[in-house]
């Protein structure tokens, strides 16, 4: 066989592998480092507006600011952008832009100009590429108030209060620009200028809101009057002139021991003596007299000896007894005599536990809860049903659905409102609480929600040492038909701040209403009907 014979087939296979990378190399291009990469859109576009210069300056409100507003837009690239229409808006409700639509230069740059509205405080302005609100960026300025020119009462005139105590809203002025604005920084004198009232803390200077307050103002019986004075000359309404009417509570509680009861100490006799005195400066209206004559019997659940003679305006029969033991229930309480001119108690009965007394007034807490409980007597919680004041009462049957239970008294409603409640959205005013899981059926629907209210003194739970007899629960005396003063109540406000750990433990007011049967009686004490729960 000849050499050419022998080497025609490896040329065929040879040409079938170079033909073979050919169609593969076509079919499925390679590339290597140095081949081109697809560059994408390539079109600028806005997607950077950063603030070159103006921002956070201060001056004084209504004044144009020393120093421009510039903006420097960019594209994707880090390349600054020209003709690009900028927006310049404001926050402020009276402030103002020199140019509300400004073109970027040459170097991208947009500037305007910035008038400071009247009201102090932080002001705002915003820049935007027109057509993509999303490139932006924000300018924060800062206002601060003109020089003082008036003063004016900020609150605490006009109040009223039992004579001898102080008013409940220390009075108060605030010093104020041209525009309205709080004046920092100014001497405020107070002094009395009629009545044979005192004060405390006399001298105050005004804080970041133009606000100065006297420490506290004592009221005599009759017209008391306050004289606030600013430290500056040519200041409108200086000085500034406050009123206030001290009242004699025609209103008592007669508080009397049973019979059957342990003798309590003088100590805890005078716990329930200042009780008394501090319900007695708060209703002052004078209810009508009740006579009875009654043979022994009980109280809720308070046993009482012959009793013939007149009731002016509620006598409570107090008994300290056996109940179910320590850290059970501490106490219960309620009417059992009501006027059946007005529904309103003429006498009721307060029942406390001896395990619970000594513990109780050892921790500082008895006070706190004798006052709660005397509440009860009066009618808080207790005869709301009968009044109608109770709207939607929850279920007694544990594990039931919650329902919102509300008191519905205008009064309590308006006081609630007054002290932050305009801002409650989490159902109907006033909350009453509806968690009987908790507290027991004798405490459902007739004490103020925990989960609102918190530290103050109505509510399912006490704290004693930081809780606070609120506006709120002297107005739903009055929605019930008391008169009262609203001088001498605590500085509550809500929300009310979260409730403090305490070294001498919470106490809780379980099934703490007597719920027993509360008889209408007439001004001879005979028995005209009954009201059940």
């Amino acid at each position: 066989m000849s050499d050419r014979a022998t080497h025609k087939p490896v040329i065929r296979i040879a040409t079938a592998i170079a033909v073979s990378l050919m169609v593969t190399a076509s079919a499925c291009p390679t590339t290597d480092g140095n081949d081109p990469v697809d560059p994408g859109d390539q079109t600028p576009r806005p997607t950077s507006l950063s603030i070159v210069s103006g921002d956070s300056q201060q001056d004084t409100v209504g004044r144009l600011l020393a120093e421009d507003l510039v903006v420097e837009l960019q594209d994707q690239f880090g390349n600054t952008m020209s003709g690009r229409e900028i927006g310049f808006t404001t926050t402020a409700a009276d402030g103002s832009v020199g140019s509300a639509s400004v073109n970027t230069g040459s170097d991208g740059r947009a500037a305007t100009t910035f008038t400071l509205g009247t009201e102090s405080g932080n002001q705002q302005v915003m820049a935007a590429v027109t057509g993509t609100a999303t490139v932006s960026a924000t300018f924060t300025q800062q206002a601060v108030n003109d020089f003082a020119v008036a003063v004016r009462v900020n609150g605490g005139d006009g109040q009223q209060t039992v004579g001898g105590l102080s008013v409940s809203v220390s009075p108060s002025v605030a010093v104020e620009d041209q525009y309205g604005n709080g004046v920092p920084g100014m001497e405020v004198t107070f002094a009395v200028t009629g009545g044979a009232g005192s004060i405390t803390d006399a001298v105050d200077t005004t804080d970041f809101n133009g606000v100065a307050a006297v420490g506290s103002w004592t009221i005599d019986v009759g017209a008391n009057s306050l004289e606030a004075t600013v430290t500056a000359t040519g200041l409108g309404g200086n000085p500034v002139a406050f009123t206030a009417t001290g009242v004699t509570s025609a209103f008592s509680i007669d508080v009397r021991y049973s019979d059957s009861s342990l003798v309590p100490s003088d100590t805890i006799k005078a716990a329930f003596d200042n009780a008394a005195a501090r319900w007695e400066a708060l209703v002052v209206g004078e209810l009508a007299n009740v006579s009875f004559n009654l043979s022994t019997g009980t109280c809720s659940g308070v046993w009482f000896p012959d009793f013939n003679e007149t009731v002016d305006d509620v006598l409570i029969w107090v008994s300290v007894d056996s109940i179910d033991g320590a850290f059970g229930i501490q106490g219960q309480a309620g009417p059992c005599r009501i006027r059946v001119s007005n529904s309103l108690p003429v006498m009721g009965g307060m029942v406390f536990d001896v395990a619970d007394l000594s513990r109780l007034q050892s921790r500082g807490q008895l006070e706190a809860v004798i006052l709660h409980e005397m509440g009860h007597v009066l009618g808080f919680g207790t005869i709301w049903p009968l009044l109608n004041l109770l709207q939607n009462p929850a279920s007694d049957t544990t594990g039931a659905p919650i329902v919102d239970t509300y008191f519905s008294g205008s009064a309590a409603i308006a006081a609630f409102d007054s002290i932050g409640g305009t801002a409650y959205n989490l159902g109907q005013k006033v909350p009453v609480e509806n968690d009987n899981t908790r507290f027991g059926t004798g405490s459902l629907n007739g004490h103020w929600r925990e989960s609102v209210f918190g530290t103050e003194l109505m509510t399912p739970q006490l704290n004693a040492a930081t809780d606070e007899l609120s506006i709120v629960t002297v107005a739903s005396l009055e929605d019930m038909g008391y008169l009262v003063v609203l001088g001498s109540t605590d500085a509550f406000v809500w929300p009310a701040p979260p409730r403090a750990a305490s070294s001498a433990g919470q106490v809780l007011m379980v099934d703490d209403m007597w719920l027993g049967p509360v008889y209408k009686v007439d001004s001879s004490g005979r028995i005209t009907g009954v009201f059940r729960r």
